[in-house]
């Protein structure tokens, strides 16, 4: 059977939990019929995408246990993946660490350094293991020849989220300048906004010149800043993480919730606003912005959940 978990009662979160879903949604869960799992995908798709998603993943029938049995008997490159890719998806991380190398070991010619980093930055978030034990692979992944300066730019980013939620930015000067040097020269919109970010944190977290910093991101999301809800946002964003500019931030966050279009950025950016407003210790208002989100966007169980952390926190 199919499971699509990514409803609310109660038995729908004991369901959940029991299937390792977290935050993500929707996620499907094909199972035996002993309820044991055979494989698991993430993300919304049409009828056509499912479908070929659903017949690709009931040509092997075997549960993960039985994949882990044959894989402990005798490894193969394809269970091994298998394992790698579903130990991820369901937050084990230093278990998929170990079958991506196992892989490598099995004779697999693809390089996983950054799927090993990916989930090695999940556990390191989630305190299962210092920020020092990510930097090895970090360092392998700029080092690599050829650079591959896509996932270049993804360690960077990812890093400096790291670093910026265990107070680490220190750690961050050589991988802002890989990072800086990768998306140089680049025509694609994306990666060009991606590199003046990478500058403005450098101005930022190497030169401390807060001001320049920010003046760097504006100029960087370019002229319809003050017009663009997504840009709005994205600006707000920016400021949020990093701690700096709230006053500003407050005001394009609050635009970019007013102005935008879709729910998606709606949920966003009130989101963003209530935690602006709880750094600031106003909670009645985060949890008031809280209410907006979850409105805007009612299928996000993460904003139910803020809502309820924010209204737990009114009540201490």
């Amino acid at each position: 059977m199919v499971l699509p978990v990514n409803i609310t009662s109660d038995e729908g979160v004991k369901l959940a939990d029991s299937y390792f879903i977290g935050n993500t949604y929707p996620v499907f869960v094909l199972t035996s019929d002993e309820g044991e799992v055979i494989n698991r995908w993430v993300g919304y798709s049409n009828a056509q995408n499912f479908i070929r998603t659903l017949k690709n993943a009931l040509v092997d029938r075997r549960t993960v246990a039985e994949r882990t049995a044959q894989v402990e008997k005798q490894p193969n490159v394809k269970d091994v993946l298998f394992l790698a890719g579903y130990y991820a998806g369901v937050r084990d991380y230093l278990k998929s660490v170990a079958y991506y190398r196992q892989a490598k070991a099995a004779g697999a010619r693809m390089d996983f350094s950054f799927k090993i980093f990916s989930s090695l930055v999940n556990a390191a978030w989630n305190d299962v293991i210092p920020i020092e034990d990510v930097i090895p692979v970090a360092d392998s992944i700029l080092d690599k020849q050829p650079k591959n300066n896509d996932n270049i730019k993804n360690v960077v980013r990812m890093f400096g989220q790291l670093t910026r939620k265990k107070g680490r930015t220190d750690l961050l000067p050589k991988y802002l300048q890989a990072g800086i040097t990768a998306t140089a020269g680049s025509t694609d919109p994306q990666i060009q906004l991606t590199h003046q970010e990478f500058i403005a944190d450098y101005v930022l977290y190497v030169r401390g010149d807060t001001a320049l910093a920010v003046k760097r991101m504006r100029m960087g999301l370019g002229g319809d800043l003050k017009i663009n809800p997504k840009k709005m946002y994205m600006f707000a964003r920016w400021c949020h993480e990093r701690r700096i500019n709230l006053d500003e931030a407050e005001i394009y966050c609050r635009g970019a919730a007013e102005r935008g279009e879709s729910g998606r950025l709606k949920g966003m950016a009130y989101h963003t606003l209530a935690q602006l407003y709880d750094i600031r210790g106003d909670t009645a208002e985060a949890v008031a912005l809280m209410h907006k989100a979850v409105e805007a966007e009612p299928a996000s169980t993460y904003y139910k959940e803020e809502l309820q952390r924010f209204m737990e926190k009114l009540q201490q």
